[in-house]
């Protein structure tokens, strides 16, 4: 997909899915959430949700807690597809308008679980029907959503837009069937960049989530005259690289075709690099991923580390910090020709929600069965955007 063409529908998408995002903020911390997306006829007073998402997920006998991680971690059928399938399902009952319901409580929790048992190492025939031994009390379509009583149901419209997440969909799936769902072009534009940048990306980010990551910076030219300092006895030569679709593209380390690299872990942020104004967007990628293409060792350098190898653009992902990185024409073929685009903010946003709504159902479902420990909590990055990061996407007029 051409950046620059779709840069408007881009922002956008991530404006809306950002938008749906507040939604379940005011789900799950109605009193901390933002105004805008607040109704004041629905909540209990100004500080409680209707907690009916909670309810949907406490009903039903006990989970084992590998169940729940298993649903967190699949990136096909388990949170990261139930959220878009959400997401989709809003979009399509309220055609791009996002304001907190109670009603919608029990939509979005129907989405976020309607695939668990397919998340799961047990048989998936009849899986819809079967959910209802788990979660006993989601909306009646979740449990009918495989041959659907209501194929206009917004779970099922949304279920049905999800295709669009495997790479071969155009090859199987109708366009007649897609198309009956997208009642705007806005809709429709949203779902093509949402599936081409916004997606790819998060899903990466989390396969990757217990996982050590990688940040490289597109070697602007600024960058690299700093680089080779006087007075430092350490001096790299500067490489460009001509193959196509293979980034880094130039190489400078003290070591032949090394190049440098900061080194973090989820959530993004302080721990990923050290100056967020400078090196943004931010390329990234695990370190999984990486050993896939290289088998260099990691080495000291200065403050930080450097590695060897040629890694396919498609590895990567971008992470957007600042409004000028999408304005930049320079940097939007690495867009294109990468694993995803997504903005640092919405990046761990999600993760954050995602950590608060397994709790909750550990907490609810598993631990009177269980000894659980919470290693590592995303849940502060619910309301907060790193230091540093000053985003707020606007629409750029051409």
């Amino acid at each position: 997909m051409h950046f620059l063409e779709n840069r408007n529908f881009f922002v956008k998408a991530h404006q809306k899915f950002n938008a749906f995002l507040e939604v379940l903020v005011c789900i799950l911390n109605y009193q901390q959430a933002n105004k805008e997306f607040k109704n004041s006829d629905e909540s209990i007073g100004d500080y409680h949700s209707a907690g009916l998402l909670q309810q949907k997920f406490a009903s039903g006998p006990p989970l084992k807690k590998q169940d729940i991680n298993n649903w967190l971690m699949d990136t096909e059928h388990g949170f990261l597809h139930g959220v878009s399938v959400a997401f989709f399902a809003f979009l399509f009952k309220y055609q791009g308008k996002f304001k907190y319901f109670a009603e919608d409580e029990i939509l979005i929790a129907s989405c976020l679980l309607h695939d668990f048992i397919r998340c799961q190492n047990t048989t998936h025939e009849m899986h819809d029907q079967k959910l209802s031994q788990l979660f006993s009390s989601l909306d009646p379509e979740t449990y009918v959503h495989k041959h659907p009583n209501n194929e206009f149901h917004p779970l099922i419209a949304g279920d049905r837009i999800e295709l669009m997440r495997y790479k071969g969909y155009v090859d199987w799936v109708d366009q007649e069937i897609l198309d009956k769902y997208f009642l705007s072009p806005e809709i429709r534009e949203t779902a093509y960049c949402f599936y081409w940048f916004i997606r790819p990306a998060l899903e990466k980010i989390f396969q990757g989530t217990n996982q050590i990551w990688l940040r490289h910076g597109i070697e602007k030219d600024h960058i690299l005259a700093n680089a080779n300092s006087q007075g430092d006895s350490v001096w790299g030569k500067i490489e460009d690289i001509k193959e196509e679709r293979i980034f880094p593209l130039r190489y400078w380390a003290p070591y032949p075709n090394y190049w440098c690299i900061e080194t973090g872990s989820l959530p993004f942020g302080q721990n990923i690099t050290r100056d967020i104004a400078t090196y943004s967007p931010l390329p990234v990628l695990s370190l999984k991923n990486f050993q896939k293409w290289s088998d260099s060792e990691i080495r000291p350098f200065r403050d930080h580390q450097c590695v060897s190898g040629k890694v396919p653009l498609s590895e990567w992902i971008f992470l957007i910090c600042h409004n000028n990185d999408l304005e930049r024409e320079d940097i939007f073929p690495f867009y294109e020709n990468s694993g995803g685009v997504v903005s640092l903010m919405i990046a761990n946003r999600l993760l954050g929600i995602s950590q608060i709504l397994t709790n909750m159902l550990i907490v609810l479902r598993s631990c009177s069965t269980e000894n659980n420990i919470v290693e590592k909590s995303y849940s502060e990055e619910l309301m907060e955007s790193p230091k540093g990061q000053t985003i707020r996407f606007k629409v750029i007029e051409n």
